[in-house]
């Protein structure tokens, strides 16, 4: 056979290189990638028509490792804010403490690969670590195995909310990262009135379903003393009266007119929660924080309108609720219960018997306490009550140590966010003025906790490390700011 002659005037012929197409560009091609889109867009069109609870919560823990992997670390932790209040259980846990350990190993990589910042000293980190000592100890006086079960599941959650606060204020670094936590604190408040709202007004309907909520043994709500996705009504009094605050603070600092009024029927909403928990210590509480807030912005309060403002709203309210909520008095009901308080030995009589019950038992274990787990049920035949007051918690749960390695952080950050006798919520920079709120925040928590407690469930716990943080985080901003020279009272 004849060779082919190349033609002298022409160049060579150049052989098409080979390409060997990586593994990655293969499973990408459409012959791939069709019949995927095509069984993922079954599925989800079968999960649209019955939805099944293991492919949601499926979903969501694919979506929670997504946001971990892919987003900048300080935004994966303002994610956790939007979900925190509405956990559920999956094989291995509750989907917060999930998140949280994700979040921790994520930051400690990003730190080991200097992509983040070296961890920075908070003002409270040796009592958070005897905090959590004080928990471990108290496992000298459990008896039972299912006691250690229990308290063990109890102290990583504890530790998750620890956790949380060292995420936080590692991640939270300037006002652009504050404000982020900020407005996310404000989206969760709206959706949790949400959930009171149509659980009040449908008959103790529930936007969360139950198979989907992980209340951890938290009490289920009521449609006549509502608790939204925080299950108790107490919790939910206490929860809106901190972030009424907020809201009004971020009515008083904006200068565009529409953004004013979102906020401020968000801040009246948060009234008519309170209203609607027929709480009287969350009424109380926010009553306090209102006084305080007024007091250090005094200076830039116009009285006159207060005086005739607050009589009129008042009677607006109580008139709406008597001729257009169908006969429903719960909101009344509230200043009835209010008025009808009675104290027996300066305990309240709806404290006596749970108060009684567990000061009785505290001296078995009182200085170590008698572990992390606080068990319900009977004792023969007389029924354990919660205690309903989270100092008292402590005091029997880690004794004399757990409660004052607790209180030790409760007064050092009531201490460090104090802005003096006169703060100006509008003027001073995002976190100088977030610095004044969360003290008020943090002086109405505790308060609170005299009647509730934050150990309650598997939800607030976070929020009290959310408003632990927020203090810690302002203080170390404006302690720097002042350091630098930098004015942190001009916004």
């Amino acid at each position: 056979m004849a060779r082919s002659v190349e033609h002298p005037n022409r160049p060579p012929r150049r052989r098409r290189a080979s390409y060997r197409r990586p593994l990655q560009e293969l499973l990408l091609t459409p012959w791939v990638v069709i019949p995927i889109a095509v069984l993922v867009g079954m599925f989800i069109a079968s999960q649209t028509i019955a939805p099944s609870p293991r492919s949601v919560k499926l979903a969501v823990g694919i979506a929670a490792l997504v946001t971990v992997l892919y987003f900048p670390l300080s935004k994966s932790v303002a994610a956790f804010i939007y979900v925190f209040c509405v956990p559920t259980f999956v094989f291995i846990g509750d989907t917060n403490v999930l998140f949280i350990g994700l979040l921790l190993l994520n930051w400690m990589a990003q730190v080991a690969l200097k992509r983040e910042p070296r961890p920075r000293s908070s003002p409270i980190d040796w009592a958070i670590g005897i905090y959590m000592g004080t928990h471990v100890l108290s496992f000298l006086s459990l008896e039972t195995a299912y006691a250690l079960n229990r308290s063990i599941q109890a102290l990583i959650y504890f530790g998750a909310g620890a956790g949380l606060f060292l995420l936080l204020y590692n991640t939270v670094r300037t006002e652009a990262q504050l404000r982020r936590i900020l407005n996310a604190l404000l989206i969760v408040t709206a959706f949790v009135h949400l959930t009171a709202v149509l659980e009040y007004y449908f008959d103790g309907y529930q936007l969360i379903p139950d198979w989907f909520l992980y209340r951890g043994g938290q009490s289920v709500s009521r449609a006549e003393r509502v608790g939204g996705v925080l299950g108790y009504h107490a919790l939910l009094a206490d929860f809106s009266a901190m972030m009424f605050l907020t809201q009004v603070m971020y009515a008083i600092r904006t200068n565009v007119k529409w953004h004013r009024a979102v906020f401020i029927a968000s801040a009246i909403l948060s009234v008519i929660v309170i209203t609607m928990t027929v709480n009287r210590g969350g009424a109380i509480v926010w009553v306090v924080g209102c006084l305080y807030f007024t007091f250090l912005m005094r200076s830039r309060v116009n009285w006159l309108r207060v005086l005739v403002g607050v009589p009129v709203v008042l009677s607006l309210y109580l008139s709406w609720q008597f001729f257009i909520a169908s006969g429903n008095l719960n909101q009344i009901r509230l200043f009835g219960r209010l008025a009808g308080t009675q104290i027996q030995r300066g305990v309240p009589d709806t404290r006596i018997a749970a108060w009684t019950d567990i000061t009785a038992r505290i001296p078995e274990h009182l200085w170590v306490g008698h572990g992390p787990f606080f068990q319900l049920g009977t004792i023969g035949t007389k029924a354990i009550i919660w205690p309903h007051s989270a100092y008292l918690f402590y005091l029997y749960t880690g004794g004399i140590f757990g409660l004052t390695a607790w209180l030790w952080i409760l007064l050092k950050l009531l201490w460090l966010t104090f802005p003096g006798f006169r703060a100006d919520f509008r003027r001073w920079s995002l976190a100088e003025a977030t610095r004044a709120l969360v003290h008020v925040q943090i002086l109405m928590f505790a308060v609170a906790q005299i009647r509730a407690s934050h150990q309650r469930g598997n939800v607030y716990l976070y929020v009290m490390w959310i408003f632990f943080a927020l203090g810690a985080i302002t203080w170390k901003m404006t302690r720097e700011r002042r350091r630098s020279g930098a004015n942190p009272t001009v916004a």
